[in-house]
């Protein structure tokens, strides 16, 4: 049997995936607020920072609106397929990220973006 390569998420895509969960599951339903960042964070057990992230993913596929002063409001369920999946919350996000920033954080340019 060969051996697999293991895959540690980064802790706002465990954040952003739970939080999905939980939306998905009606435990927050649509028009509701989620807690304040300060008490995810406190229950988590994780920084507001890797809270913040999570709900700027949410917010990405479309599963919350985030309103500055106003909170975290869950929005209603999509219509698209894509926001349905059972896929993790950043693999919808229309990006893969890993492919732009290697782990040491060694940003690779698309030179294809640039203009001269």
């Amino acid at each position: 049997m060969p051996i697999k390569k293991l895959e540690n998420p980064r802790i706002y895509r465990q954040i952003a995936d739970q939080l999905k969960t939980l939306i998905d599951n009606n435990e927050f339903p649509p028009g509701s607020r989620l807690p304040a960042e300060r008490e995810l964070a406190s229950q988590l057990q994780v920084s507001r920072a890797s809270v913040r992230e999570a709900l700027i993913a949410l917010e990405v596929i479309g599963l919350v609106d985030v309103r500055v002063g106003n909170g975290v409001i869950v929005c209603a369920p999509p219509v698209s397929q894509a926001a349905t999946s059972q896929e993790p919350v950043m693999a919808r996000a229309g990006r893969n990220q890993w492919a732009d920033v290697d782990d040491e954080l060694n940003i690779e340019l698309d030179l294809s973006l640039i203009h001269i």
